[in-house]
């Protein structure tokens, strides 16, 4: 798998391959929030992490 990693001040970048369904329901998120999809993608990042550090 190739991947692309580029640090830009702090940040990270890092590039995924997401099935069309799930990119649809990123897009449908983003056009309900308002929020952009990397914003998104962060935070249900963020979220699911803590989730697995305080169940195990």
């Amino acid at each position: 798998m190739n991947r692309i990693d580029v640090n830009y001040r702090g940040i990270q970048m890092i590039a995924v391959s997401l099935p069309d369904e799930l990119l649809q329901k990123l897009d449908n998120a983003v056009a309900k929030t308002g929020k952009k999809r990397s914003y998104l993608i962060r935070e249900s990042i963020q979220m699911y992490l803590n989730q697995i550090e305080n169940t195990h």
